[in-house]
């Protein structure tokens, strides 16, 4: 007899699902070992323990009532709801049945899956984000309608003065440092949120907490929400200061104007190259949705090329530019691929140029416009 109960009880706990046995007073007869990784119980102690009691001390909410004993008949399972667990800091997903054994016995039976908690994932999206923008050396910051900021980044905080984000969240340009420059400030501000359109290399001047002045080349876009209303205006700017110095004492030397211009313009093409080209995933879940919401839609629509990888080169994410630039209909594409990836789809690309111009040299005599047509497709394979 002994050896009998030994095999139900073995073979019960090399099944992965919870299997609890109970009487009709709801006493547990039996439990497996799975049970007790999944449920918040020792199994050793949970013998001859009430099960509605056991859920209730624990804080589970029971999928059994007494009119589900009465209910379930031999052979003919009886699905009960479907209820959540929290056990040592993990959350399952639980669908339990009733089966009705033999002795006024009854067998619950659990498939158990582990879900994610909400709550954690957000806040560490919300977290990997503000790490993004930190790891940024340019400037960056986004604001509501009314131009109050509503985040920044590391960078941004150095010029402030303040130590903690906190400390600038809720002010606007007109509490900073640079309060002189403010209205100017807003005004592109407005003129960014009114037309929704963005606005490009703006020279700005402010003077920052230690009394030096700050010449930056800023872009603003729109920010919108889900529905396509603009919500408010990110910045991206680049510190030029040590250029304008330069560009200042330029123009103090015996320089020609021609050559003067030549070196201012050829600096601006180098300080926009820098922007373009720069190289970069609350305590209630419905706020933090709204937060993460809001922080994707600053990365997708950043200008220039921005991007982040995990250690083995692998794209995690990047902005709608870069997965236009990349010939992808969606961001979301590039997200798991290498460089060797988009490599490949390049080659791929420049033999169909070449097949393309194959096609036109045996079909065609070409006359000078489709002579015209020819040499660009002829650069373009060159410049793949």
């Amino acid at each position: 007899m002994k050896d009998n109960q030994k095999l139900i009880q073995a073979l019960m706990d090399i099944s992965d699902e919870i299997l609890i046995v109970i009487d009709s007073d709801f006493n547990l007869q039996r439990i497996n070992q799975t049970s007790g990784r999944v449920l918040p119980w020792e199994v050793s102690k949970a013998i001859n323990q009430n099960l509605l009691q056991s859920f209730d001390v624990a804080g589970i909410e029971s999928p059994l009532n007494p009119q589900h004993l009465a209910s379930v008949v031999m052979s003919n399972p009886l699905s009960l709801k479907e209820t959540v667990v929290k056990s040592q800091g993990k959350s399952y997903r639980i669908n339990w049945k009733l089966i009705a054994l033999p002795d006024q016995l009854f067998l619950l039976q659990g498939k158990y899956k582990q879900v994610c908690d909400a709550s954690f994932d957000l806040k560490n999206l919300k977290e990997n984000f503000q790490t993004i923008f930190d790891c940024l050396p340019c400037i960056v910051y986004w604001k509501d309608q009314n131009s109050i900021y509503r985040g920044v980044n590391r960078t941004f905080l150095n010029y402030t003065g303040y130590s903690h984000f906190d400390e600038v969240i809720g002010k606007s340009d007109f509490d900073l440092s640079w309060k002189d420059q403010a209205s100017s400030f807003v005004k592109d501000d407005k003129e960014v949120m009114t037309s929704g359109k963005p606005k490009l290399n703006i020279h700005d001047v402010a003077h920052i907490n230690d009394g030096t002045t700050l010449n930056v080349l800023s872009n603003k876009t729109p920010l919108q929400n889900g529905q396509g209303k603009v919500i408010g205006v990110l910045g991206l700017a680049i510190n030029i200061t040590d250029l304008k110095k330069y560009e200042i004492s330029l123009e103090k030397s015996l320089l020609s104007e021609k050559s003067k211009n030549s070196i201012h313009e050829k600096m601006l093409r180098e300080v926009s190259k820098e922007i373009l080209g720069l190289g970069v995933n609350f305590t209630d879940i419905e706020s933090l949705k709204i937060l993460v919401t809001f922080l994707k839609a600053i990365v997708a629509d950043m200008p220039g090329n921005v991007y982040w990888k995990n250690l083995r080169s692998v794209y995690m994410g990047c902005n709608n530019n870069i997965a236009r630039i990349s010939n992808f209909s969606s961001r979301k594409e590039i997200i798991g691929l290498t460089d060797i990836d988009l490599e490949k789809e390049c080659i791929g690309l420049k033999e169909r140029l070449n097949d393309l111009l194959k096609m036109i040299k045996k079909s065609y005599v070409l006359n000078k416009q489709e002579q015209g047509k020819m040499l660009f497709y002829k650069l373009m394979v060159q410049r793949l």
